[in-house]
């Protein structure tokens, strides 16, 4: 239930306005300092994976590993996205308390997790 959860929440994210995916962008979005949260699938690519790791603890950035690149294109409407950047400082804690949910209910099948 909290993975649908978290996927609603990224999908209005998007919506909004406040979600941008893909590498470039993120990458934009923590350069200027406009990222609250990177969104990094787990089968994301260990190069992938360590880039953004490297780049958010540089800008102070919060990055979760949540779900696939497939399920997390399908949401945003592509084949895959591997990362994406929440935009918006609501939607990124909306976005944690709705993975911190299954984490307490004992449902970590979501694929959530803080990165550190």
């Amino acid at each position: 239930m909290s993975e649908s959860k978290t996927y609603g929440w990224v999908g209005l994210a998007r919506k909004a306005g406040k979600l941008v995916a893909g590498d470039a962008l993120c990458e934009d979005a923590l350069a200027r300092r406009k990222a609250w949260m990177i969104i990094v699938a787990a089968d994301a690519g260990p190069n992938t994976r360590e880039r953004f790791s490297l780049l958010c603890e540089k800008a102070g950035v919060e990055l979760v590993l949540f779900g696939t690149k497939a399920e997390l294109g399908q949401r945003l409407g592509r084949d895959a996205y591997a990362v994406a950047a929440v935009l918006n400082r609501s939607f990124a804690g909306q976005i944690r308390k709705s993975m911190d949910v299954g984490m307490e209910d004992g449902n970590k099948s979501h694929g959530g997790d803080i990165v550190e």
